[in-house]
């Protein structure tokens, strides 16, 4: 047998065999993120720990985060990449919340001499209120006018999440301005009788800011005696001199 013509008729052939990965990479997203607002964006800088697995090796772990998150909800999605191209993507939820109110210190207590008995205009000023996110309303519940004594004025500041705080002013309105008045005119009358003699004192003339018919007393006897005689009251001080009658 002729070996070397056998060799010369047998074709050499070659297999080629490719191991290939097509299978996704393994992906758990952190886990779901509640977190209070700093401001109206609030910076995070962990999002958290993920989970990333493959056959043949990891190459990338991006996601498409903010660099800075609003208020509410964002949904953030994670891709796993492996050596061969394959990936896959999971999702974490992010919720910023502002539950925090909002700080609010009202004006100064305030006191105001009364102009009218219930007519008095106050130009209240000076409140002051932050909060972490944004204030959108300051409010109070004061009448257009304020009456006489004390009145109890609430002052709200809102943020844009709904929370609230107050805090409380006074304001007082006082009548410290005397009333004026004028006494009636020094009296001179002839006296009769010698235990006196009876006299209309007369009306004096006042006046009050607040009270257009101020009570006004005195001090006048029932019976004046024979001299003279000062009758006072508030701011009021005139004379009532009883004359003897003169001899025939």
């Amino acid at each position: 047998m002729d070996c070397n013509r056998l060799f010369r008729q047998l074709r050499l052939t070659t297999q080629t065999i490719t191991v290939v990965d097509t299978t996704s990479p393994v992906l758990i997203a952190p886990e779901n993120l509640i977190i209070e607002a700093e401001s109206t964006f609030t910076q995070i800088e962990n999002l958290g720990e993920f989970v990333a697995e493959d056959i043949s090796g990891i190459t990338t772990v991006t996601n498409d985060a903010p660099e800075v998150f609003p208020l509410g909800e964002t949904i953030v999605t994670w891709t796993a990449t492996d050596d061969y191209g394959n990936s896959i993507s999971n999702t974490q939820s992010i919720t910023v919340l502002d539950t925090i109110s909002p700080v609010i210190m009202a004006p100064s207590d305030f006191q105001l001499e009364a102009s009218h008995i219930e007519n008095n205009i106050i130009d209240l000023i000076g409140v002051r209120a932050s909060d972490d996110v944004e204030v959108i309303s300051i409010t109070n519940d004061a009448p257009e006018v304020f009456p006489l004594g004390e009145t109890i004025v609430t002052w709200t500041a809102t943020d844009s999440s709904g929370n609230s705080a107050s805090d409380s002013q006074q304001i007082s309105v006082i009548d410290t301005t005397t009333p004026s008045i004028i006494a009636p005119n020094d009296i001179q009358v002839e006296i009769y009788d010698k235990l006196g003699v009876e006299i209309d004192t007369g009306i004096p003339t006042s006046d009050d800011v607040i009270d257009s018919q101020p009570t006004v007393t005195n001090d006048a006897p029932e019976v004046f005696p024979l001299g003279e005689t000062i009758v006072t009251g508030p701011q009021l001080t005139f004379q009532a001199t009883p004359l003897q009658p003169l001899k025939p």
